[in-house]
């Protein structure tokens, strides 16, 4: 399949994870040059060294902005440009009754899922726009009806009132709840 993104740059938060390196694997098979994050990259560096692309390994934690930018900074240093992001960062969260629930459940979920989409966004959005270009796509998983991906599915609905108005652009965020990678 071609979906003429050869040669465009993808960050990829919560790589190392089952649903991030499958994005990893399917995007280096369409020639996309890759940043990996995830909160350890040890293993991560092994397995990227077989995906056949550019790539470049950064610990992040998604929790910290200094992180996120350092991360976007990286990119660029490195590639010059990020055209994608797909935001596979998350934690399982918190299963159960949502009333049972504490209120550091929310609080983690919150700050794992939604802010760092806020803050991946921040970092990535105005080299997106700069370039006229930019695709930004927020994964969630199993727990979609847990307030896990609430955050996530909240954030979906900011940014795309961001880039509206910038109709002299092309960036699309979508929002992902299902994930299927075909080997």
């Amino acid at each position: 399949m071609d979906l003429g993104i050869s040669n465009k740059v993808a960050i990829i938060t919560g790589a190392q994870g089952g649903i991030g390196f499958a994005t990893a694997q399917q995007l280096a098979k369409e020639g996309v040059k890759l940043v990996l994050s995830d909160h350890q990259t040890q293993e991560l560096e092994q397995q990227a060294q077989a995906l056949g692309v550019p790539y470049l390994c950064v610990e992040a934690e998604m929790t910290r902005q200094a992180d996120v930018d350092a991360l976007a900074e990286r990119a660029l240093e490195r590639f010059g440009r990020i055209d994608i992001v797909v935001h596979a960062t998350g934690v399982t969260g918190a299963k159960g009754d949502p009333l049972d629930m504490s209120d550091d459940d929310y609080e983690d979920a919150w700050q794992v899922d939604f802010m760092s989409a806020v803050r991946i966004a921040r970092a990535t959005f105005p080299s997106m726009r700069k370039q006229g270009w930019g695709r930004f796509v927020c994964i969630t998983s199993e727990n979609a009806v847990q307030p896990y991906s609430i955050g996530k599915r909240r954030f979906i609905t900011s940014p795309r009132r961001d880039c509206q108005p910038s109709s002299r652009i092309s960036l699309t965020v979508k929002h992902a709840t299902e994930f299927c990678a075909i080997p």
